[in-house]
């Protein structure tokens, strides 16, 4: 059985050293290498221009990290007439191959799901891959309306 915990790596190394690993194994599984130094430097960039809007959970099996998920919090701008709401993008679900089907990714969005409950988030929002639609179907998510793209780059 897994263990989920909210990691908090902009102020425990140890948390960090855990998301650089996870990230690091998903660029392996679509092969991907590079520099773990500079990986963790960037990550340790993005999470400060990320800020508190970003929540990241992990799993482990005896102590082996096997899967994170985040969360990143939006805030709507107050309107006339309507309060100020706030929701949530799902990103990053990363099982390893190994734990797989075992409920894993359940695990961290049922922990991901009670943290946005609790928080008062009005909805949660992702980009499903392809092969992801039923399992976040079997979590209640269903398909919304599209969105519009502008590619930059």
């Amino acid at each position: 059985m897994s263990t989920v915990c909210r990691l908090h790596p902009r102020r425990d190394p140890a948390d960090l050293d855990v998301l650089v690993e996870l990230r690091a194994a998903w660029a392996a599984d679509r092969g991907r290498e590079g520099d773990l130094a500079e990986l963790r430097r960037q990550i340790i960039d993005w999470l400060t221009a990320e800020g508190e809007s970003r929540r990241i959970w992990a799993a482990s099996d005896d102590d082996e990290p096997v899967g994170m998920v985040s969360l990143l919090v939006y805030s709507r701008m107050p309107d006339l007439g309507r309060p100020q709401g706030r929701w949530g993008y799902v990103a990053q679900l990363y099982v390893r191959p190994h734990a797989r089907r075992r409920g894993v990714a359940t695990a961290l969005m049922a922990a991901l799901t009670e943290h946005a409950r609790d928080a008062g988030l009005d909805r949660l929002v992702l980009h499903p891959s392809e092969q992801s639609v039923p399992f976040y179907a079997s979590l209640g998510y269903r398909p919304a309306q599209e969105l519009m793209l502008l590619p930059l780059l």
